[in-house]
């Protein structure tokens, strides 16, 4: 792992004094604070209709801008992984999607801004009745359905996707 740009001072005394103590382990030499390269929790919504059709959305904005994905983003504090993943369903598609099903959780890389953020996105399958009322909202340029067994895995924008979605299919 490299040297991460944003542990180039300590954030807890400013010194430049900073070592490592393990791959993700950091200790400053002057306040002997510590510093972690620790994973930032993600979710996304596996969403299907009752004709098994799955919800996808177009992303509006980088990373992968123009790549499919589920909807899903980053947790806000305080939040659950379920809290959040319905917040995160309505502000990009409109829809109210709530007792989802734990899928899986798969490690990721988010390139932003010129930082790689390490990431732990948290996959959920959830039902609706229709998608009908879907709509492409907040950092999305489109929504669409298609059915399970169609997906075209080289248009997902994310590994952590391809591969939710891949077991999800392998295990029904």
């Amino acid at each position: 792992m490299d040297w991460p740009p944003h542990f180039q001072v300590c954030y807890h005394c400013g010194s430049k004094s900073i070592r490592r103590l393990r791959e993700t382990a950091f200790e400053c030499g002057d306040c002997s604070g510590h510093l972690f390269i620790n994973p930032v929790s993600a979710v996304a919504g596996i969403l299907l209709d009752p004709s098994d059709r799955l919800l996808l959305i177009q992303r509006a904005k980088d990373p992968a801008k123009g790549k499919l994905s589920l909807p899903g983003g980053f947790l806000d504090p305080g939040e659950t992984a379920e809290e959040g993943l319905s917040r995160e369903v309505r502000e990009e598609t409109g829809l109210e999607v709530s007792g989802f099903n734990y899928v899986g959780g798969f490690p990721n890389h988010y390139e932003y801004g010129g930082t790689v953020y390490h990431t732990l996105d948290l996959f959920f399958e959830g039902r609706v009745d229709s998608f009908a009322a879907a709509a492409a909202l907040d950092e999305v340029d489109a929504v669409m359905e298609i059915p399970l067994n169609e997906i075209d895995f080289e248009s997902l924008a994310f590994p952590s996707v391809k591969r939710a979605l891949r077991e999800f299919c392998d295990q029904r």
